[in-house]
């Protein structure tokens, strides 16, 4: 016991013990309940708990004195503040990415029964039991009480039929319990008796792949859930301010700032090969069905705003240089390239080296929806690149404290930037002109010019929105994706049995047959793209629409915030997904083998590839991170990089000692939370500038404190 003195004498001189025993006794517990909850009481689990809360303990000690020197000692308590702040919202929104398990010792026993009714008493035949096993695992056989005769033979046992109660038990029940039994010869009724609820069985018809099993599924109650929740919370919180720390108090050298101009223009050329290299091997670019609609629009010239007139008159510009989708992918590629070089160029201005934006241009490059997403005729990819440049004229603002606008070009480039966000998706309208009126109150010494922008930009979307449109557009559809959104909700009271008039039945049994209704929060496909469906009707029924949905929403609004967080999870969550990705990719898969990257259509545009060995290639790699399942890994999911982002961003604020930085952040910010709101199905594209801007954010932490 020779230890325990130094042990003590140590302890004695550590500071903060009664936050690291916090920090210890919150991770300890969430060890706990996330993998050493069994069924039975185990020493094993118990030591492996204590284990983990004396290495806590001891590690915080060390975390608390790092945290006090290189933040709390470096910088001011306002600092601090901000970045204690920070990490409690971000693990307010990490929470959200996992389901709490809940403490299963706060929570009542249940009984399980499992019995022969009277009625089947005349058959004898020993009843098979495979397993047992509820949210746990399984459940031993030992723990089991069994009144009768029963033998155990390989993997089940056999319990001697001699009516009446074959067996109980009681535990944890209230999330799960499942029950495997092999087929009887005959018929064979049991009844499975979960605390006073008998349910029936017959062993004989209800076979399935040679097993007989009985499931329940349950709701634990939230208090057993707190304990998670709150430990998460803890932790998480500690564990993120450790983060901030490490990246506000780390030291790069500024670099030369006088290199070439002309290497900013050879940074982009990684990204110029691999997206070149795509485009001939899915020559002469890829579309899906919203494409070729919108190609429909520039070859008539019926022109609809179900997809923004600005960015169909662009195609429609384009298209009269070359008849073919290459020219969009080519435009598509050159304004990435130029935006990247813009970009590598302010970064190179404030001092990142050469080495970090060469590793900076090779990511952009190589990582794997880039090349992919740049060559799909999509509105999304010109507006993510929008939203990119856009947060990079937020960065350099923040950088010259407002100075560049001395420079009268910048004023037209950020009008440029930001009317090309409000106007080539719909609801970048409110990201933009947020945007626009926030900037004359940070920079007051350009309040006339900002304004001035502000004013000009939206001048000119209410001229596109008001008399562009009404000359050049055929049909009136800007209520088209209110109305997909309003669709999504009605379908959710629908299926959660809200009460509905007879008139309101009636609609929807005209929309499309009752029967026929089958609802997904993840994806709304299954009613507003089914064959029965009319589509023209419903979207000539706006107001109606409208009524209906809020008269539901005011009857019982949980249904639709559930069905809102499942809609739009996405934005915030990327791992523990219940929904997979959308809009991943263009292409036909058969048999394992890309078939197709432009669907079948009446304009004479059709594949044909100028590198189809390349294609199995492609396709492996794409499968082999999960675009065609849609399972990606969370380092693809753009709720990653919005979480990536704004610790970069915040990081940065506080070592760069410029809080002008947060306002770079307020495109992505404000992107995510309005698709959040409206968002109707898990689409990538929707949310692709969000994954630029985080890997744009890499370049952030190689800034020197010089600049």
């Amino acid at each position: 016991m020779q230890f325990i003195r130094p042990v003590t004498n140590y302890l004695k001189n550590q500071k903060h013990k009664t936050l690291s025993l916090l920090i210890a006794s919150a991770g300890g517990l969430l060890f706990y309940i996330s993998f050493f909850q069994r069924n039975f009481f185990s020493k094993t689990y118990l030591l492996y708990t204590l284990l983990v809360f004396i290495g806590l303990f001891f590690v915080s000690l060390k975390s608390n004195q790092f945290i006090k020197e290189k933040l709390i000692g470096r910088f001011p308590a306002s600092d601090f503040r901000l970045c204690l702040f920070s990490a409690f919202l971000l693990s307010l929104l990490l929470a959200l990415n996992f389901s709490p398990i809940p403490l299963y010792v706060l929570m009542k026993d249940k009984t399980l029964q499992i019995e022969v009714p009277v009625s089947a008493s005349s058959n004898h035949d020993p009843i098979g039991l495979l397993y047992l096993r509820n949210q746990l695992g399984y459940i031993p056989y030992s723990e089991l009480r069994i009144p009768g005769t029963w033998r155990e033979e390989a993997d089940h046992l056999l319990l001697e039929n001699e009516g009446g109660t074959l067996l109980s038990w009681s535990g944890d029940l209230d999330e799960l319990l499942e029950i495997a039994f092999q087929p009887s010869a005959s018929p064979q009724m049991i009844n499975v008796v979960v605390n006073g609820t008998i349910h029936e069985i017959n062993l004989h018809e209800n076979s399935m792949d040679g097993y007989v099993v009985f499931r329940y599924e349950g709701k634990p109650p939230l208090f057993s859930q707190i304990p998670f929740v709150f430990s998460f919370i803890i932790l998480s919180t500690y564990l993120l301010l450790n983060l901030f720390t490490l990246l506000c108090s780390y030291r790069i050298k500024t670099a030369n700032e006088n290199a070439p101009r002309r290497n900013d223009f050879l940074l982009g050329i990684p990204l110029l090969v691999t997206s070149g290299l795509v485009l001939l091997t899915f020559w002469p670019g890829m579309m899906t069905n919203d494409s070729i609609n919108q190609w429909k629009e520039v070859v008539t010239g019926n022109y609809t705003d179900l997809n923004p007139i600005l960015h169909t008159l662009l195609l429609s510009g384009l298209v009269k240089i070359a008849y073919s989708p290459a020219v969009v992918a080519i435009f598509q590629i050159a304004v990435f390239y130029l935006v990247l070089v813009f970009g590598f160029g302010t970064l190179r201005r404030r001092g990142v080296s050469t080495p970090f934006l060469v590793v900076l241009s090779l990511i952009f490059a190589l990582w794997p929806f880039n090349s992919l997403m740049v060559n799909i005729l999509w509105k999304d990819i010109l507006y993510s690149l929008a939203l990119l440049l856009l947060f990079i004229f937020l960065l350099e603002a923040a950088w010259t404290n407002g100075n560049l606008l001395e420079n009268k070009k910048n004023y037209l480039l950020l009008g440029i930037t930001a009317f090309m966000v409000a106007t080539i998706r719909h609801n970048g309208f409110p990201v933009a002109f947020i945007v626009l009126g926030i900037l004359p109150l940070v920079y007051k010494k350009y309040w006339k010019g900002l304004l001035v922008t502000l004013l000009f930009v939206l001048l000119v979307w209410a001229g596109v929105k008001g008399p562009l449109k009404s000359r050049v557009s055929t049909t009136e559809n800007n209520t088209n994706a209110l109305n997909l959104t309003l669709l999504h909700h009605i379908s959710a009271h629908f299926d959660a049995g809200s009460e509905l008039t007879e008139d309101q039945i009636d609609y929807l049994n005209e929309l499309l047959p009752i029967s026929q209704w089958k609802y997904d929060c993840c994806y709304m496909g299954n009613i507003y793209t089914h064959p029965d469906f009319d589509q023209t009707l419903y979207m000539d029924n706006s107001s109606n629409n409208l009524r209906m949905a809020y008269a539901l929403f005011l009857q019982d609004p949980a249904v639709d915030i559930k069905d809102q967080l499942c809609a739009s999870e996405m934005d915030w969550r990327f791992v523990n997904n219940q929904c997979t990705l959308k809009s991943l990719h263009p292409f036909d898969i058969q048999d394992g083998k890309i078939t197709g990257w432009i669907p079948q259509n009446s304009f004479g545009l059709v594949e044909n590839s100028l590198l189809p060995q390349f294609i199995p290639a492609y396709y492996a790699v794409l499968e082999r991170i999960g675009v065609f399942s849609g399972i990606l890994t969370p380092l693809l999911r753009p709720a990653f990089y919005l979480f990536f982002a704004l610790i970069v961003l915040m990081s940065a604020s506080i070592r760069l000692k410029n809080k002008k930085i947060l306002i770079a952040g307020l495109p992505i910010v404000l992107q995510t939370g309005i698709l959040a709101l409206i968002n109707f199905a898990p689409a990538f594209r929707y949310q692709y500038g969000i994954c630029l801007v985080g890997l744009f954010c890499i370049g952030l932490l190689f800034l020197p404190q010089g600049k």
